[in-house]
This record gives structure tokens, C-alpha cells and sequence, in this order.
């Protein structure tokens, strides 16, 4: 899946492994991991630190357009300055056992390094409980936590995971001209324009010239016909 060039996505991981689905668990939300994708590139903190690495789509993402005032360059920046940085283990750890302000000020996970480098963005104007983000208290973010934080603030665009029903479009099989052709990717234009990424599909050995309601078969009906003789 192709996002659009020059814009700021931000991605949420629902689980898929133990650790994931207990993080999830303990959290009551339905993700388990946050980062941010930008020009085909993922920037993030997991246990391999603060870096960067090839944007590859995963059935298990939500992604979301984040608000035009948080600047992708700005994002970046931040995400310069602290590369290379460690996970911020003890932050977990509080998360797990509620306690206050446990946290490594020089490391982050996954969700309290996406929380800092927007409020970096936003020239630390975001709060949380009357405290200033600036105050590093990221910490007290889980990845659904960050979630529903951009929805209630209004920094992420929920009409982009409308958009990102459109990969069920991947796979399908439809006719053009008299070919059939196969989905293998969907793009969405700055106009809403769908756009359809297909392969042509290797036609059938012989032509069907049965007929279905007075017309002929459609290409799309051949995998029906063929299962059934």
C-alpha cells in the first residue's frame, strides 16, 4: 500500500503476538505499539531503540493522517536529536504497575516518543491532566492511550482510516476491456479519487460462452464456475 507523498502518518499495531496481546490486555485498548510513517520510511522507539527503518503495511495497522500544524520536518528534527536512544524499559514497567513518574528521561517507547516528538511539533502547547507535556509525562501513555489523546484533541483525521478500508480492495479480481485483472494495491488521490493498481490475470484456456441472466458470463463470476465443474 502506498501512502501519499510529503505527508505525516501516524500507525497503530494491533497485536498479533503474546507479548502484543498482553499489552493490550493490561492496557484495555486495542493496540500495542505506535510510530509514525513518513515517505515510505517508519520512525519509532521499540526494544531496538529510537530509529528509523522501510514503511512495509501490515494487515494489522491502522494509520491515520496527523493534523497539517504538526510538521513533518519538526517531527524529524526531534527524532534526529534523539536516534540511537535506548527503550525506555522503566516507563514500561511503570505502565504495568501504575506507578508514578518511573520512567528513563533519556529513553522512550513506542508511544511516549510519538506523544514527545508531536508535542516538539506543536512547540510544546499540548497538556495533559493541567501538566505540560514538556514535563515528560509521556511516560503515562500506552499505545490506545495516545490514540484516543489525537482523536479527543482532534490531531489525527479519522476520515484516513475510512481510506484504509480500501486495502479489502487487494486481491479482488475485475474485468477491463475484456481482461481480467487482479488488485494488488490502492492508492487515494488528493482529490478522492480511487486509484486501483492491477496485474492482468492469465486468461482461461478456452472462452465460457455460457450464458447468465441473457449475458454473458463476467469474468469475475469464472472462479464460481470453475469451482462448481
Amino acid at each position: 500500500m502506498q501512502l501519499e507523498k510529503d505527508k505525516l502518518y501516524i500507525c497503530f499495531h494491533k497485536p498479533k503476538r503474546l507479548i502484543g496481546h498482553l499489552i493490550a490486555l493490561w492496557t484495555l485498548g486495542k493496540y500495542s505499539h505506535a510510530e509514525f510513517i513518513y515517505n515510505d520510511y517508519v520512525y519509532l522507539a521499540n526494544p531496538g531503540g529510537v530509529r528509523m527503518k522501510p514503511f512495509v503495511h501490515k494487515e494489522n495497522m491502522d494509520i491515520y493522517e496527523l493534523d497539517g500544524n504538526i510538521d513533518a520536518d519538526d517531527v524529524l528534527v526531534f527524532f534526529g536529536k534523539n536516534k540511537g536512544k535506548g527503550y525506555d524499559y522503566l516507563g514500561i514497567l511503570g505502565q504495568f504497575f501504575y506507578a508514578q513518574k518511573v520512567q528513563d528521561d533519556d529513553r522512550y517507547f513506542c508511544s511516549e516518543f510519538c506523544l514527545n516528538a508531536i508535542d516538539y511539533a506543536l512547540q510544546f502547547t499540548l497538556t495533559y491532566k493541567l501538566k505540560s507535556l514538556k514535563d515528560r509525562v509521556g511516560y503515562e501513555f500506552n499505545p490506545h492511550r495516545l490514540y484516543k489523546y489525537l482523536k479527543n484533541m482532534e490531531l489525527i483525521d479519522e476520515k484516513e482510516v475510512e481510506w484504509m478500508e480500501l486495502r479489502n480492495l487487494i486481491g479482488i479480481e475485475i474485468t477491463e476491456q475484456g481482461k481480467l485483472l487482479k488488485v494488488t494495491d490502492v492508492m487515494l488521490e488528493e482529490d478522492n479519487n480511487i486509484v486501483l493498481i492491477t496485474e492482468t490475470v492469465e486468461k482461461a484456456k478456452k472462452d465460457i460462452k455460457e450464458t447468465k441472466k441473457g449475458k454473458w458470463f463476467e469474468w469475475t463470476d469464472l472462479k464460481e464456475y470453475l469451482t462448481i465443474y
